[in-house]
């Protein structure tokens, strides 16, 4: 038989991984106004971007600024599917969607899309979760990474 704080712990698991979206919060006109500009400069952009993943990525993080959920689990899954090996689970601006069906389903897909790299040697570690590099160089003369 299970202790009965084993039991809870086990409910209680199971109901963070099937909690649903967090309430979205109600903008003010002010607020509303400042994330449709953001977000119109942000989609104006995609169409002539070299890549689109950065600037996918910016559109999800928007939603969460404004507590818009739904919005942000859309353009999270459209971030998901362009498979570039971003993985939004470690931004902090999401911490609220952690638990959520439809967080956790878009996460196991980026995971799978881009498993990791069990032979490769890490060459160095940069400790900002969110950062999203746009290249990386190396300088063999001075063995440097730019």
């Amino acid at each position: 038989m299970l202790a009965p704080p084993l039991i809870g712990s086990l409910c209680f698991g199971v109901l963070i991984v099937a909690a649903q979206l967090p309430p979205s919060a109600t903008l003010s006109d002010d607020d509303r106004a400042q994330i449709c500009a953001t977000l119109d400069q942000l989609k104006k952009l995609l169409p002539a971007a070299p890549h689109r993943n950065p600037v996918t990525n910016e559109i999800a993080r928007t939603w969460p600024a404004g507590k818009q959920w739904p919005e942000a689990i859309e353009w999270l899954d459209k971030v998901g599917s362009l498979k570039s090996g971003l993985d939004p689970s470690r931004d902090s601006i999401f911490i609220e969607l952690r638990g959520s069906r439809e967080s956790a389903a878009i996460m196991e897909a980026v995971r799978d899309a881009t498993p990791p790299v069990l032979r490769g040697t890490p060459a160095f570690q940069v400790p900002e979760g969110d950062l999203i590099p746009e290249s990386l160089a190396y300088g063999p003369k001075t063995k440097q990474f730019y």
